[in-house]
This record gives C-alpha cells, structure tokens and sequence, in this order.
C-alpha cells in the first residue's frame, strides 16, 4: 500500500488513513494533490480515503474535455430556452393554451352532469385530436370519461362539448353526451 508524508508533521502514514496516528491531523494529506496518472494507481478504497483525508486529484484530459462539453451543452440550452420566442411560436403557445382551457371548461361542465364527479377519470389521449376549433374563440372537444354509477362501478361514457370564450378566458360550454 502506497504511503505519503503527513503534511503536519511530516511523518510517513499509509494513503488509506483518514488521520494522523503521531500527530493526530484530521487531515493529514492537506494540501497534496496527486496527478491523474498516480491517482488510476490507486485502488477505489486508496482513492476514497486519500480525499477524505484532505488530498486532491487533478483531472485527466478526457475527464477536463468532458466536463468542458458539458458545460458548454449546459450553457447553449440555457442561451436557447431563454431566447425571445418567434411570432410562430408565440401564436402555437397562444393556441395551445387556448386547447387547454377549452379542455378545462369542457371537463368541468361533464363533471356537473356527474352523478359523483370526484370519480371522473378523464382519458387525456392527445390534445390536438380531441380538440378542434371551429373558429376563433369556439372549438369542439370530444372526451371520453369514466365515473362511478350509483353502485360504485366506474362506467365509461363520451362526451362531445361546443366551448366558446366569452373573452378573458370566460369559456362557456355545451354538452352533448355520445354514449
């Protein structure tokens, strides 16, 4: 097992002691850095306690150009989500969130039909299929729910709701049951 100077009182001690026996440091290899080829010597144990005793290791060239193309990934993703979005994405996030709620509304108004609403389990499926609009501020969402009948078995139904927006997001919607 290789050994190393105590950096306080310069006596020999073995790499996987975490202190000093002659003088009792804490941190007997303080101060020490090893080189990354003498640090691939050592065992994982030896490497372990080496650092907990206060030593260093210093970083190979892949270990350096890893941790160099990470921080430049890490960096590029933090440059491009905090990038203006364009009028095209402005307008599908708009429109998304406008799905959305529509959703949202359509939901809420198969919930107050419900025999027992907090049953309801709404299949979500894919928003853009279950939600068309049907023109500016009106779509048409077709949802299928499943819900507790008065003998506790859940059943399931469809459902097809007409939603408007009456303006700041004040959604009005029609119920039409399928099945």
């Amino acid at each position: 097992m290789p050994t190393l100077d105590c950096t306080e009182c310069q006596q020999k001690l073995s790499i996987t002691a975490t202190c000093c026996p002659h003088c009792g440091s804490t941190k007997p290899f303080n101060r020490i850095k090893l080189t990354a080829t003498d640090s691939k010597k050592l065992s994982f144990k030896e490497r372990r306690s080496f650092l907990k005793a206060g030593g260093r290791t210093s970083l190979s060239i892949p270990q350096k150009l890893g941790l160099l193309s990470l921080g430049t990934f890490v960096f590029v993703v933090v440059i491009k989500s905090n990038a203006p979005l364009s009028k095209e994405e402005l307008a599908l996030k708009a429109e998304k969130s406008d799905l959305i709620a529509a959703r949202a509304s359509c939901q809420k108004a198969i919930k107050e039909v419900l025999l027992l609403p907090d049953s309801a389990e709404f299949e979500w499926g894919q928003l853009y299929s279950s939600t068309t609009p049907l023109s500016e501020n009106k779509w048409k969402v077709d949802l299928k729910v499943k819900s507790s009948n008065a003998f506790g078995t859940m059943m399931p139904a469809k459902y097809r709701c007409t939603v408007k927006d009456n303006g700041e997001y004040f959604f009005t919607s029609q119920l039409i049951p399928l099945s």
